[in-house]
């Protein structure tokens, strides 16, 4: 059967599995972006067996985990930018080249970031509502990950 197939045979038995689904998608909202799903996917791995959950709290940590390394890379190329020009300017001995070098890198990858952040949020409140009606979803960048 095709991967996006199963997504559709996994389907909550009772309102429990649809409730801790959306929980393992809101644990960003709880500031617990990996223990909440993490804990979720163990519980209903080894205690309750739920495919479904299980699913959907691996879907949560994967794209939490790609959140936070495309959070820390956004964070890291902006620091670099912005020091590195400013660096660049005083050993040309020009705060001025460094304010026409910087500000525009420094603004057009804060917009990025910020883009990136409602784009994920919105990803984010989508995939809780989808698990609390008890619809499968694949979240994006994730793919059919966690299915097996």
């Amino acid at each position: 059967m095709h991967s996006y197939g199963r997504e559709y045979a996994l389907a909550p038995t009772n309102g429990s599995e649809r409730v801790a689904a959306a929980f393992a998608h809101a644990g960003a909202f709880l500031f617990m972006p990996f223990v909440l799903p993490l804990a979720i996917w163990v519980y209903f791995t080894a205690i309750q067996p739920s495919n479904y959950v299980r699913y959907q709290a691996v879907q949560a940590m994967l794209f939490h985990l790609i959140l936070t390394v495309a959070g820390s890379v956004f964070g890291t190329v902006l620091v670099v930018a912005f020091f590195g020009s400013f660096i660049a300017s005083i050993l040309a001995e020009s705060i001025t080249r460094w304010l026409y070098m910087a500000w525009p890198v420094t603004i057009g990858i804060g917009v990025v970031a910020g883009l990136f952040t409602i784009w994920s949020t919105i990803v984010m409140v989508v995939a809780v509502v989808k698990a609390a009606q008890g619809q499968p979803y694949r979240m994006p960048i994730v793919g059919g990950l966690g299915l097996d």
